[in-house]
């Protein structure tokens, strides 16, 4: 896993550093910016763990255990610029699809049901490095920082001796920054319209009380924008 990481986060250096020394030797003839819109499909391997719920909101815990949710989907939003042929600057916004888990009393207690509901947000801002392999196609690049927020809602019931001991819905989230690193490809369909395809690494982790709710998150992207 780390050395996957450490492959990824070498790749977007090393075609963001070719960038900036691209440009760097025509700077000279001035820079030229140009301004486009996007839009991203984004397929997100995360564990989101919440580790407690307050059902009747008295302040204490009515049980604590691993909600585990992972593979969510979003449409990301994005604006950005080219500056020269090489370097870009690109923000973008993250809603994700609301993923759900069935509880049971191996989550919990003996006699638990209900289910857990978990939603990503959050938004980014990152440099994207951009290096020609042929006509209309280059390699991408990408640094960037993100903050994000993981929210998890649980609707359940625990059971014991017949009896209801806690019932009801529950929510708490957590917010986190994180690193984000990323390689890919970019098609020039024309002069206007581009396709992308990026894989992306985001440490981040969501900690509560010092636990980590989260183990970082992997992300595959597929998207289109137009370039004015």
């Amino acid at each position: 896993m780390k050395s996957t990481i450490s492959l990824i986060a070498i790749l977007a250096a090393s075609i963001s550093t070719s960038a900036i020394a691209a440009d760097t030797n025509t700077s000279l003839n001035g820079w030229s910016i140009r301004p486009y819109v996007g839009l991203e499909y984004n397929y997100i391997s995360a564990n989101i763990k919440k580790q407690s719920a307050d059902f009747d909101s008295n302040g204490t815990n009515d049980f604590s255990g691993k909600l585990n949710t992972s593979g969510y989907h979003a449409v990301v939003p994005n604006i950005g610029a080219r500056i020269g042929n090489h370097l870009g600057f690109e923000l973008g916004y993250l809603r994700s699809s609301e993923e759900s888990k069935s509880l049971s009393g191996t989550d919990f207690l003996a006699g638990t049901s209900g289910t857990n509901d978990t939603r990503i947000t959050g938004w980014h801002i990152d440099a994207n490095g951009y290096l020609p392999l042929a006509d209309k196609l280059e390699a991408i690049g990408s640094v960037g920082v993100g903050r994000y927020k993981a929210k998890t809602t649980v609707n359940g019931t625990i059971v014991a001796g017949g009896f209801a001991l806690a019932n009801g819905s529950a929510s708490d989230d957590s917010s986190d920054t994180a690193l984000r690193v990323g390689a890919g490809l970019q098609y020039a369909v024309t002069d206007h319209v581009n396709l992308r395809g990026m894989v992306r690494y985001v440490d981040v982790h969501f900690k509560d009380s010092g636990d980590k709710l989260a183990d970082g998150a992997w992300t595959g992207a597929v998207g289109i924008n137009y370039a004015f």
